[in-house]
C-alpha cells in the first residue's frame, strides 16, 4: 500500500500543475446479474508534467513505469476473490491509463472486489455497498468518500491552508461512470447522467473539486430503469 500511495502523491504534484486527471469506472450489466468492471486511472494529460518530474528527479524513483503498479495493485486485490474471473491489467504506458477489469458472477461479487479496489486510507474501507441489480433495475449508489485520499493527500502536502487554491488547480479532476446495459434504459434518476442513442449507455461525468460541475452539491447516485426483458 505504499507503493501505492506513493503514486498518488506524484499524481497529486503534477495534478497542482495541471489538473487533466480522470477515473473511469465502466460496467457492463447482464439480465442475470453478471458482468464485467473496467477501473481505470486515465493521467495521458499529465504526461507532460510526468515526463519532467522524471526528467528532474535526482532520486531515480520518479519514472514513467512506476506509474504501471497501478495496474499491478489493482489486481493483487482482486485475486481470488469469490465470483470474480477474468483478471486482466489495463496498462497503456504510452497514453498513460492504467487500471484493472474483471467478470462478475453478481452485484455481490462486484461489490467485494469494488471494497477490494477502493480500501485505502482516508478513502473507504469496510462492506460498503457500491451497487444494487436486479433484471428491471441497477443502481450505483453514493460515494461518501470520494474525495478521502485527494483530502489527505492535500494535507500531506500542506495544501490544507491554501485550500481555496488547490481547489481551482483541481477542478478538473474528474470521475466518470459509464455503465452498458443489454436493454434499453427506460429512466435516470440522476440529472446529470446522459443517455446514448441507442439507449443503452449511461454515462456521467463527475468532478470532484468543482462544486459547479460536482462536488458536495452532486452525487454519482444514480438509480437505472430498464426496460421489460422478453425472457
Amino acid at each position: 500500500m505504499k507503493s501505492f500511495k506513493w503514486i498518488f502523491l506524484v499524481l497529486f504534484s503534477a495534478t497542482m500543475l495541471t489538473s487533466c486527471f480522470e477515473i473511469i469506472e465502466e460496467v457492463t450489466y447482464h439480465k442475470d446479474g453478471s458482468g464485467e468492471l473496467k477501473y481505470v486511472f486515465d493521467m495521458g494529460g499529465l504526461k507532460p508534467m510526468l515526463e519532467m518530474a522524471a526528467a528532474m528527479d535526482t532520486t531515480g524513483q520518479m519514472n514513467m513505469d512506476t506509474l504501471g503498479m497501478i495496474s499491478k495493485e489493482f489486481v493483487n486485490k482482486v485475486e481470488g476473490l469469490k465470483g470474480i474471473t477474468n483478471i486482466a491489467e489495463i496498462s497503456d504506458a504510452d497514453n498513460l491509463k492504467f487500471g484493472v477489469s474483471f467478470n462478475f458472477d453478481d452485484p455481490e461479487s462486484l461489490n467485494t472486489a469494488v471494497n477490494q479496489l477502493m480500501e485505502s486510507p482516508g478513502l473507504m474501507s469496510g462492506e460498503t455497498t457500491t451497487f444494487e441489480g436486479s433484471k428491471k433495475k441497477f443502481t450505483r449508489l453514493a460515494s461518501k468518500n470520494l474525495t478521502g485520499i485527494f483530502d489527505e493527500i492535500l494535507g500531506e502536502n500542506g495544501a490544507g491552508e491554501n485550500g481555496e487554491m488547490a481547489m481551482m488547480f483541481l477542478k478538473d479532476v474528474s470521475y466518470t461512470t459509464i455503465y452498458h446495459f443489454d436493454k434499453k434504459v427506460k429512466k435516470m434518476s440522476n440529472d446529470k447522467a446522459v443517455l446514448s442513442d441507442d439507449k443503452k449507455t449511461v454515462t456521467m461525468k463527475y468532478y470532484l473539486f468543482d462544486e459547479d460541475r460536482g462536488g458536495k452539491n452532486a452525487t454519482l447516485e444514480n438509480e437505472i430503469k430498464l426496460k421489460g426483458w422478453l425472457f
